[in-house]
């Protein structure tokens, strides 16, 4: 892989992800991560994306309409 990175632990973090090692992957998409705290920051674009939530279920939505 060609992705550059400005310290080592990012890169070695990135590397795991290659090798098959421990991930974190959102449930909202699927997407995985080396790290817990990028999959933190991940999710909170999920949240953003849909900022309204249903008091019932508490699953979020894009548009007040659809909850």
């Amino acid at each position: 892989c060609k992705e550059r990175f400005q310290d080592r632990s990012e890169l070695i973090c990135h590397q795991r992800l290659h090798r098959g090692g421990k991930t974190f992957k959102c449930r909202e998409c699927g997407e995985e991560f080396g790290q817990s705290s990028e999959l933190s920051s991940h999710q909170k674009s999920h949240m953003a994306e849909k900022p309204y939530q249903c008091s019932t279920c508490e699953k979020f939505f894009k548009d007040r309409s659809t909850l």
